[in-house]
């Protein structure tokens, strides 16, 4: 990241761009924030399930609600489930929303109705995902947040919508991942992993332990050595949810940006993530600021070796 970092200016507030529903056979693309159509799901934590648990699939319920960002004009939005990553294929859940805020519901038995590949409650395996979120309809053009190309999978929203979700909802995410979780092990929680971000342009190996009286918090060491700062603040600390959501407050982990040539300072981690209980994998978004400013959000993944 270093070198890239040579070739750019730290960004001293953050860009307020956003999401835009434009005609582009590609998706929606950022454009002007008050031309915006981004719908989004505030989920109703106090009654919905995080995950689904094995010992009772049936028993699955999430209760949230539809929005959209900004005031704009759409055609309708559909409520869709992409099953196992599968975002070339999804199946409707409600296909009749033509106004906002509305209430929605979903429960294992609506699940199962829309996706093809499963015909019971007990098809359901440890593992499964089901991922939960709004494709709006502008002028009779669908706009799906996600898509698929060359077998990979693309997020079409950009970072700084995200930021302004979170700034003006308090909302991290605008959709529901659904997760049927191996229990919890404490053994893969921790040890040796790979860091790999393809956005900030880092890879390397990094460590993590867990506090001695917490398992469910764990510590990140050699996010900065792996790219050549002395990480003289650290290590990151992490704190795992009952949901297995990851939050991460505001940590400086290294007080100079010297080694790379630059005169910045306190170069500091915040974000959110999930961690997943049957791999071991960490899969984090991180604002990465120094006093000077934000380099903005980017994703990390955590892997064990």
């Amino acid at each position: 990241m270093k070198i890239l970092l040579k070739y750019i200016s730290i960004i001293a507030t953050m860009l307020f761009l956003s999401y835009s529903c434009e005609t582009d056979e590609n998706g929606p693309m950022p454009n002007d924030i008050q031309e915006g159509c981004f719908p989004y799901i505030a989920i109703d934590n106090d009654v919905s399930s995080p995950f689904i648990n094995v010992d009772d699939i049936d028993g699955y319920y999430l209760s949230g609600e539809i929005d959209i960002l900004f005031d704009s004009p759409y055609d309708k939005l559909t409520l869709v489930v992409a099953y196992n990553g599968n975002y070339s294929n999804y199946y409707v859940l409600n296909d009749d929303i033509t106004s906002v805020p509305v209430d929605i519901e979903v429960t294992t038995t609506d699940l199962v109705n829309a996706i093809d590949e499963l015909s019971s409650p007990s098809d359901i395996q440890i593992a499964d995902e089901f991922h939960v979120y709004v494709i709006p309809t502008i002028a009779g053009k669908q706009f799906p947040p996600y898509q698929e190309m060359n077998g990979k999978s693309y997020n079409t929203v950009s970072s700084s919508i995200l930021q302004n979700l979170s700034a003006l909802k308090g909302l991290t995410k605008a959709d529901v991942n659904i997760t049927v979780p191996c229990a919890f092990d404490p053994s893969i929680v921790s040890g040796n992993f790979y860091s790999v971000s393809n956005d900030w342009g880092s890879a390397g190996d990094i460590t993590i332990f867990p506090d001695e009286s917490d398992p469910f918090v764990v510590y990140v060491d050699g996010l900065e050595t792996m790219e050549g700062l002395v990480e003289d603040q650290g290590p990151l600390k992490m704190i795992i949810k009952p949901n297995y959501d990851v939050t991460v407050e505001r940590q400086v982990l290294s007080s100079s940006l010297a080694p790379w040539g630059l005169p910045y300072t306190n170069m500091a981690y915040e974000g959110f993530g999930t961690y997943d209980t049957c791999t071991g994998t960490y899969t984090m978004t991180f604002e990465i600021t120094v006093d000077q400013g934000s380099f903005g959000q980017y994703n990390f993944t955590f892997t064990i070796q």
